[in-house]
């Protein structure tokens, strides 16, 4: 299965299409619920042109249960703190954020 989630800035008019495998859906038939959730991805910034472009990504997950949403956990610094004391940073997935999308799951075979 592949996933495409389409999100769009309308401040700026850019727009991202991310295509990616589905690397975890939990389906309940009963109740007719899904939920994808894979990662990381590249998610770009929209809110702003960068120059070099490549600048604009970050790594993320994506999570979402319905076609016109999807929720990102952003990699970002986190501070780690010993005594009251921030002793280094690392890179943590953290910062959630749920954004307008459009999203497609594709699949081949019989379901």
């Amino acid at each position: 299965m592949v996933m495409q989630t389409g999100i769009t800035n309308s401040d700026t008019g850019l727009r991202a299409l991310i295509e990616c495998p589905v690397k975890t859906i939990n389906v309940s038939i009963a109740r007719r619920l899904y939920q994808v959730d894979t990662g990381p991805v590249a998610l770009p910034d929209l809110t702003k042109t960068y120059d070099p472009p490549i600048d604009c990504l970050n790594l993320a997950f994506i999570a979402f249960n319905a076609p016109d949403f999807a929720n990102f956990v952003v990699e970002q610094p986190a501070p780690v703190v010993e005594d009251g004391k921030e002793v280094c940073k690392i890179h943590h997935y953290s910062g959630p954020l749920s954004l307008p999308a459009k999203n497609v799951i594709l699949a081949v075979g019989k379901l």
